[in-house]
């Protein structure tokens, strides 16, 4: 007697290639045009049933184009700039102390590196007191 498994797995598209994750996105719209409902959609490309929902709420609210080519994930380069408190040359300064260096080794009075501690650093490295 043998059992199947009923369970079903999907995919992750976030870890497809940008280009696979274009060909899903072009299926999903394909698919809606030609009648199939959203449930068998998912079943077919292997992604979730919200996935598909979002998809289609974007191909019909902004067209195909829209929905196809995506949207790029967080914040453009020139606006995560706008919100930095460190250069990236001093980002890579504190990591690298952090790494290589326990707290006494920089004449700190803690011996683990805590958020505090980090903050105390950077304040008395760079002159800048970030939120916690």
């Amino acid at each position: 007697m043998s059992y199947e498994d009923k369970t079903t797995t999907t995919l992750d598209g976030r870890k497809a290639t940008p280009e696979a994750q274009l060909e899903l996105r072009r299926r999903c719209i394909v698919y809606f045009r030609d009648g199939v409902k959203r449930a068998e959609i998912a079943r077919r490309l292997g992604l979730s049933r919200q996935w598909v929902t979002k998809i289609i709420k974007i191909y019909q609210t902004e067209g195909f184009d829209s929905a196809v080519a995506g949207k790029k994930r967080g914040l453009n380069e020139a606006a995560a700039s706008e919100k930095r408190r460190l250069s990236r040359e001093e980002e890579k300064k504190v990591a690298n102390w952090i790494g290589d260096k326990n707290p006494a080794q920089l004449k700190f009075d803690f011996a683990l590196w805590t958020a505090k501690a980090v903050r105390q650093l950077i304040y008395r490295e760079f002159g800048r007191q970030l939120d916690l």
